[in-house]
């Protein structure tokens, strides 16, 4: 299953880069300076709108704005369920190095809109619920929504 964010944000988070790469292609700078600044503004806001979790039997992959990773299953040690903190993974790499990796996309803010909050809860929700399920419910895609 693949978990987005609610729609509005990822318009808005996708929007704003947009509207970053309007603002350097009307700056009164060299044209070999705002030409690359375009590109990466066009990449990121692509980026922005697909940020996702997909979780698979055996597999988790955190899309972000940079860096898409790709975590087995058995590698996590947890999924903290603390909704003040960024929620991240935290997980274990093959020389045993403990590593976490953040999912922003589903961060929350006080400030924001209720409905988009409580999306992004619900989101998180399933994830931990991916987790929590025993690893052969996972394999036959019987985990609790």
């Amino acid at each position: 299953m693949t978990l987005y964010p609610h729609l509005l944000n990822r318009i808005a988070i996708a929007f704003s880069t947009l509207v970053l790469a309007c603002m350097a292609w009307l700056s009164p700078g060299p044209l070999w300076l705002i030409v690359p600044m375009l590109v990466a503004e066009a990449i990121l806001s692509v980026r922005c709108y697909r940020m996702s979790v997909t979780c698979t039997p055996g597999v988790l992959v955190v899309r972000g704005i940079l860096v898409t990773r790709t975590i087995s299953r058995s590698a996590i040690t947890s999924i903290p369920e603390d909704a003040r903190a960024v929620p991240h993974v935290n997980w274990r790499d093959e020389s045993g190095k403990d590593r976490w990796s953040p999912m922003f996309v589903f961060a929350t803010q006080e400030s924001e809109l209720s409905f988009t909050r409580r999306a992004k809860i619900a989101q998180l929700a399933k994830i931990q619920a991916w987790f929590r399920a025993e690893p052969a419910a996972v394999q036959t895609g019987s985990v609790p929504s």
